[in-house]
C-alpha cells in the first residue's frame, strides 16, 4: 500500500471516529436529561441532570461552537450543583434522636433525613393507656397516625374485628377522604404513635410529591406483602382503619388473618 493511500485511509478512519464521538456525546446528553425526568428522587435527578448538563455543554461548545447553547447549558448544570449542594447542606444540619431515626428506617427509609424532618413537623408524639381511644367511629379523623409501639384493637359497631400491631398505619381511609372513621381504635396495652395533623401534612404533600409518593408508597408497599396468592382477601364487617406490617383481623374461628392494607382499598 502506497503512503499516500495510508494517509487517506488513517484520516477516513480519524473522521469516522471524530463523527461518532460527536453523535455520542450529542445524543448522550439527551437521553440522560430523558432518564432524569423518569427519576423519582430529587437528589439522584438532579445528579443525572448535571451529566446531561455538562455533556451538552461539552457538544455545543467544541462541536457546535455555540456560545448561546453552551452558557444555557453551563447555568442548567450550576443550579443542579447548587440545588444538590443545598440538599447535602440540609440533610448534614438536620439531627434525628434515635425515636426518629427508627421512624425513619421503619416508615419513611426512601426520603432524605431533612424530609423526614418536614414530615415530623406536622405532628407530635403521644403516648396512650390501654383502653385510650386512638380513633372514633364515625368521626372525623384529624391526625394520621403511625404506631410506633404496643397493639391495638379495631372495632366495628362495638364488635372487634382485628388488631393494629407496632408499624401500622391508621386513619389512611379517613385521612384521605374527609368521612368519618370507619372503626374505633383502642389502645390494647400502653402505646407511643406519632400522630400527623390532617390539614398541615396535606399542605406538606402538596409541597413537596416525593414525601407524598413515599407515604402512599409505603402503605401500598405493606399491603401488597399481605396479599393473598389469588389477589383479594375475604372483606371484613367494615374497611379497616390501618395498615403495616402489624395489621390483623379476626377470622370466623376466633384466629388471625391478614388485612388488606389501606391505599388498596381506598383505590377499590
Amino acid at each position: 500500500m502506497s503512503r499516500p493511500s495510508i494517509i487517506s485511509s488513517g484520516a477516513h478512519m480519524q473522521t469516522s471516529f471524530d463523527l461518532f464521538t460527536m453523535l455520542f456525546v450529542g445524543n448522550i446528553s439527551y437521553l440522560l436529561l430523558t432518564i432524569s425526568m423518569l427519576m423519582t428522587r430529587m437528589s439522584i435527578l438532579r445528579i443525572v441532570a448535571i451529566g446531561s448538563g455538562i455533556s451538552g455543554g461539552i457538544y455545543d461548545y467544541f462541536w457546535l461552537n455555540d456560545p448561546v447553547g453552551t452558557f444555557w447549558e453551563a447555568a442548567f448544570t450550576s443550579v443542579n450543583l447548587v440545588q444538590i449542594m443545598r440538599i447535602a447542606y440540609e440533610n448534614v444540619s438536620v439531627r434525628l434522636n434515635q425515636e426518629e431515626r427508627d421512624f425513619h428506617a421503619q416508615f419513611l427509609s426512601s426520603l432524605a433525613p431533612y424530609q423526614v424532618r418536614r414530615v415530623l413537623g406536622t405532628g407530635v408524639w403521644l403516648d396512650a393507656e390501654a383502653g385510650t381511644p386512638i380513633t372514633s367511629q364515625g368521626e372525623i379523623i384529624s391526625h394520621l397516625i403511625f404506631l410506633k409501639s404496643g397493639t391495638c384493637d379495631v372495632l366495628v359497631d362495638d364488635v372487634s374485628v382485628g388488631r393494629c400491631n407496632a408499624g401500622s398505619m391508621i386513619g389512611e381511609i379517613s385521612f384521605r377522604s374527609g368521612e368519618g372513621a370507619t372503626a374505633t381504635v383502642l389502645a390494647r396495652e400502653p402505646v407511643r404513635y406519632l400522630a400527623l395533623e390532617r390539614n398541615v401534612l396535606q399542605k406538606l404533600l402538596k409541597a413537596d410529591p416525593e414525601i407524598s409518593h413515599a407515604i402512599e408508597e409505603q402503605a401500598r408497599g405493606m399491603a401488597g406483602a399481605r396479599r393473598s396468592p389469588c389477589g383479594h382477601t375475604e372483606p371484613p364487617p367494615a374497611r379497616p382503619v390501618c395498615s403495616g406490617s402489624g395489621a390483623r383481623r379476626a377470622d370466623d374461628g376466633g384466629g388471625s388473618r391478614d388485612l388488606p392494607g389501606l391505599f388498596e382499598e381506598s383505590h377499590r
